[in-house]
């Protein structure tokens, strides 16, 4: 029994031994999974962190400051893969990236096609360093007068979209300007309207560009008004040299703007449509795709009459060859040392933006207007004749104004000027020098106002200030409750132009 008891107590000792061992090692286990879990969680986060490294460095650091003295240097996303159609193709996410660095003036627009009934307008700039710092949103039948829907700022970290109820009013244009800068481009993610039954309105097209330095434009909303119903606006003596009235030539130079934003290649902003056979087609055609360029105002509006030509002829045979839009300082001086007629630089209406050359393109081939070779240009010729006016466009350089203009060429250079003023140099026979003369003889501010009922319906009033001495500011009278607009004119004053 004594010898039994014994073996039984080593058992038990060495059993008990056992379970401690055994003990201790579950306890190292569970430890070194402890350990492996911390390890893997810390690898994890510090992927992470270098992951978030990266990214900051290839969109921007989010310290950034948030106004105009932030570097450019943060400009680390290539616009290019963020074209205009991400803000308006229904998505939130995706945004358009402006090439240019925010300025006032930048905007975004969409072209509607018609006046269409508008309930509301969203808006999104949503991104850790390109938000939108500030801008106003605006509506347009014409694209000529602008109504104010309300300002807008962009959010670094709040994905809400600002909604503008506009109650049902009709546009044709909403645009979105920028009304502050910033040493950085800009993302726009989301730029939508809706019909008065929540419907989306689906653009006819859109184009991103910039209003150039000195078109002043007016939508009055909230501004002071002065003795007989004006109030002040202030002009530098620089200002005459821009607006869609300036009048370039032989006797006046071109001043060329530092910036070209305004200006915009042709090719990627026409609008595409549909064939027969189901393949995209567009109203007009171009020459050198990086050469054929136009002032963002004027291609808006050469977008519009090279459609409706196109859809009341079935004639898409327009065409707008090489440097037959905007030319370059550079450009020109190149032609005219190429060419003993052209222009020397500065000194070419095409220097402006907003003058373009048209003529019929077809097998091969260019025809100009006055041409018998070809059907469809005595067709186009006598539809922009007609027509070009309700667009804005002028016949430059009328046979019968030779002496006038001082230029005689053929019938194929049109010249944007703005719808009112169009309608009445076409219905009153005068070139654009005439008109000018016009206005700054017969209708100063302090005269006579030159007022008349257009063929759209609607009502203008047009009058001419002179520009005060060089080195002095011109303080301009305009209307403090109505839309209006103010033109240089490239030699003497401005042009205030009023819709009623």
């Amino acid at each position: 029994m004594g010898s039994n008891s014994g073996s039984w107590d080593f058992q038990a000792s060495g059993n008990s031994y056992g379970a401690r061992r055994r003990r201790r090692k579950n306890r190292q286990t569970v430890l070194l999974a402890i350990l492996a879990v911390l390890i893997i969680i810390l690898i994890i986060a510090l992927v992470f962190i270098i992951s978030d490294m990266i990214k900051n460095r290839k969109t921007g650091d989010e310290s950034l400051p948030s106004g105009g003295g932030a570097t450019s240097a943060a400009r680390l996303e290539d616009p290019a893969d963020h074209p205009a159609s991400l803000a308006c193709d229904g998505s939130d996410i995706t945004y358009m990236l402006s090439p240019a660095d925010q300025s006032v003036g930048s905007y975004f627009l969409l072209d509607l096609g018609s006046e269409t009934e508008i309930s509301k307008i969203s808006v999104l700039s949503y991104h850790s360093v390109y938000y939108i710092r500030s801008a106003v949103v605006q509506i347009s039948s014409d694209s000529e007068t602008w109504t104010t829907a309300g300002d807008f700022t962009g959010r670094p970290s709040d994905s809400s979209s600002t909604v503008f109820d506009v109650g049902g009013a009709k546009a044709s244009y909403i645009r979105l300007v920028l009304t502050s800068g910033a040493d950085l481009p800009w993302a726009l993610n989301t730029f939508a309207a809706e019909g008065p039954g929540g419907a989306r309105i689906t653009p006819r097209g859109h184009i991103a560009g910039a209003i150039p330095s000195g078109s002043e434009q007016n939508t009055g909303a909230g501004t002071a008004q002065g003795p007989g119903g004006y109030t002040s606006v202030v002009k530098s003596r620089a200002d005459i040299h821009t607006g869609t009235l300036i009048l370039v030539g032989l006797n006046n130079e071109y001043i060329f703007p530092e910036s070209t934003a305004s200006i915009l290649e042709m090719y990627d902003n026409r609008t595409p449509f549909k064939d027969a056979s189901g393949n995209t087609v567009y109203s007009y055609q171009i020459g050198d795709v990086k050469l054929c360029l136009l002032d963002a105002a004027a291609l808006v509006h050469l977008n519009d009459m090279c459609d409706d030509f196109y859809r009341e002829t079935g004639i898409n045979r327009l065409h707008v060859g090489t440097n037959s839009g905007y030319r370059s300082r550079q450009t020109q001086a190149e032609l005219a040392g190429k060419y003993q007629n052209a222009a020397p630089a500065g000194f070419s209406d095409h220097n402006t933006g907003l003058s373009v050359n048209l003529n019929i393109f077809e097998n091969g081939s260019s025809y100009e207007f006055d041409s018998a070779a070809n059907p469809n240009c005595g067709i186009a010729l006598s539809w922009l004749t007609k027509n070009a006016y309700k667009y804005g466009f002028i016949d430059r350089y009328p046979a019968d104004k030779d002496e006038i203009t001082g230029m005689k060429i053929d019938r194929f250079h049109y010249r944007y000027v703005g719808f009112p003023h169009a309608y009445y140099m076409v219905k009153n026979n005068l070139c654009l020098e005439e008109y000018l003369s016009l206005l700054e003889k017969e209708f100063p501010f302090d005269r006579t106002h030159l007022n008349f009922a257009a063929d759209n319906g609607k009502n203008y009033e047009i009058y001419y200030v002179k520009a005060a001495p060089a080195d002095s500011t011109t303080v301009i009278k305009v209307p403090a409750d109505s839309s209006y607009s103010v033109s240089g004119d490239n030699y003497g004053g401005f042009i205030v132009t009023i819709e009623k």
